[in-house]
């Protein structure tokens, strides 16, 4: 099947290990099961979300010279919270959800070992708050992630790249 929406209808030349909505889409299980979308073609794919996303983006941008822009999207941390590689024992959903982040961001780091923080700027955001039913025990239900309130719109951004001081920081507001 050939799928020609998402990136290339926003001028992306390539899209390579693309999830479409949630590991657990249109028949999926979740992270070692989960449909995969490469330059169009949708297929199976079985092996960690996080991990084939984090080696398709090695790949490319290894493998391509000159001035880039990559977006990488990771599934991580969306539900099915799937035990990643490496990790233990996984008990509730806090839990099930600080581990699939956990692992996300160690393979941030594996990305950006392949990238020259000298000439490039990565850009790093969360998309929309901790789930609710990951949020921290004893905080109220309904406070996360697609609400308004500090849970639903309290994301990470990291910035980093040439002429930015390591450790700076900046709270953000948005009124």
């Amino acid at each position: 099947d050939e799928v020609m929406s998402g990136p290339f209808s926003r001028g992306f030349d390539r899209q390579l290990a693309v999830c479409p909505v949630t590991p657990a889409f249109a028949g999926s299980t979740g992270y070692r099961d989960w449909w995969r979308i490469d330059d169009g073609s949708l297929g199976r794919e079985t092996v960690y979300a996080t991990v084939a996303q984090r080696d398709a983006f090695i790949e490319w941008w290894d493998a391509t010279a000159g001035p880039k822009c990559a977006v990488l999207s990771w599934s991580a941390a969306h539900e099915p919270w799937d035990r990643p590689p490496g990790m233990g024992l996984m008990v509730g959903d806090r839990d099930k959800y600080l581990q699939v982040v956990k692992h996300m961001d160690m393979q941030l780091w594996t990305v950006l070992s392949h990238v020259d923080l000298e000439t490039t700027y990565v850009i790093w955001v969360g998309d929309n708050g901790t789930p609710h039913l990951a949020r921290p025990e004893g905080s109220p239900f309904g406070h996360w992630k697609f609400t308004t309130y500090e849970g639903g719109i309290h994301v990470p951004l990291v910035v980093v790249g040439p002429n930015i001081d390591p450790g700076t920081s900046v709270r953000l507001v948005s009124i």
